[in-house]
């Protein structure tokens, strides 16, 4: 295995979108399909995170600026897999494939000084595709000069995991740490 590519929210940090909705079913009048679809836009870059949240605030009547400040709060790294990426950084290229905002992976990578773990990332929004479309998965391999033989991807979404497998990447769906860590051993990666 030359290197690993991880899904960023859900994965290494929590998802802070997803977290705010979680949080506030009842004032959105659990309204899954248009959180689903302004998620959808903000991370293909059709529309801003400003726009993301002004849209937010539209449907819940929560003030924008309240609904940004919530959103930080979410942005938790999970502390036990920064351990295991640094860890994984000794013997494999480290790569990011999100869906997510501009800007925002890079912004908490950097202000947690991990921005040089990872030998490249793609996100969503600056390219234009997400996550399960097979164009994504191809584009990062071909990007980086990757066989999909070559490379391990790791996502908490089984609809993710599908799709870097219907492209011949080896996949493994994360849980918890844990279970990881027992994955990758199974696996003789590490």
């Amino acid at each position: 295995m030359k290197a690993i590519i991880f899904d960023f929210f859900g994965v290494i940090c929590k998802d802070p979108h997803e977290s705010w909705y979680t949080s506030h079913l009842d004032v959105m009048g659990k309204k899954r399909g248009f959180f689903d679809e302004i998620s959808y836009k903000v991370d293909m870059g059709q529309i801003s995170e400003e726009e993301f949240i002004a849209e937010l605030s539209m449907k819940s009547a929560i003030n924008a600026d309240e609904i940004k400040n919530e959103i930080k709060k979410y942005f938790q790294l999970n502390s036990e897999m920064v351990v295991l990426v640094k860890k994984l950084k000794i013997n494999h290229k480290l790569f990011v494939l999100s869906d997510a905002p501009k800007g925002m992976v890079e912004g908490i990578l950097a202000e947690n000084e991990l921005t040089n773990i990872f030998d490249g990332l793609v996100i969503s929004s600056s390219i234009q595709m997400v996550k399960p479309s097979k164009e994504i998965f191809e584009y990062l391999l071909n990007k980086y000069s990757l066989g999909s033989s070559e490379v391990l991807f790791i996502d908490d979404n089984p609809k993710n995991i599908t799709g870097a497998a219907a492209v011949g990447i080896p996949t493994i769906k994360f849980d918890n740490v844990g279970d990881l860590r027992f994955e990758l051993k199974k696996n003789k990666v590490g």
